[in-house]
């Protein structure tokens, strides 16, 4: 498991140390993948409008450039409750609301981003998430693993996972798939504005 930010954080969203699975593949090229900063693929305002309650400011930890050729940014945003959390030491952040947002940026055209969503597969088959992976139709793919939602777009892989105990959906993960647009909608532009590889 890469250490990003705290390990009972990670591993809600990234519960396969896949980078160990891409890393052989990987080495073949002296390719690295583009920065990414987690936080500027979603705002405060849009994590608010979805859990309805106020938002913090997102704090950014990234692992950064990996042996593998990824770039590994990971953002947090605290959600002030309207009741004082109750403290469990069993529970993510010991029990406090808050939206994470992992992303993994793959060497562009290194056509291993499918390594993402494998790697949760592989993690149910050894009993390692919470639930079976349920194929969602978003992004490029998608899944729904139990306790967050990953999606596949070009080079990108990302995890995003609501815990907000002040309302319950019910159908699990409707709150991080309507995340997920925002996070795509950005994805997309700055895919649109980045120029040809040659160029960079």
């Amino acid at each position: 498991m890469r250490g990003v930010i705290l390990t009972t954080i990670l591993a809600l969203t990234l519960p396969l140390s896949y980078g160990d699975l891409v890393a052989a593949q990987a080495s073949s090229t002296n390719l690295a993948a583009e920065h990414t900063d987690a936080c500027v693929l979603l705002l405060p305002s849009e994590i608010s409008t979805v859990v309805h309650l106020p938002v913090e400011k997102g704090i950014r930890r990234d692992a950064g450039p990996q042996l593998d050729g990824t770039y590994d940014s990971t953002c947090l945003w605290f959600v002030k409750s309207k009741k004082a959390p109750t403290l469990d030491p069993q529970a993510p952040l010991g029990g406090r609301s808050f939206v994470i947002l992992h992303v993994i940026r793959w060497p562009a055209g290194s056509g291993l981003v499918h390594m993402f969503l494998d790697s949760f597969y592989q993690a149910s088959l050894q009993d390692e998430i919470p639930g079976k992976p349920q194929p969602r139709a978003i992004g490029d793919d998608a899944l729904w693993w139990g306790d967050g939602l990953a999606v596949t777009r070009g080079d990108v892989g990302f995890g995003v996972s609501v815990f907000v105990s002040d309302s319950t959906h019910a159908r699990p993960g409707i709150r991080e798939e309507q995340l997920a647009h925002n996070i795509l909608k950005r994805l997309d532009e700055r895919a649109e504005n980045m120029p040809p590889s040659g160029e960079r």
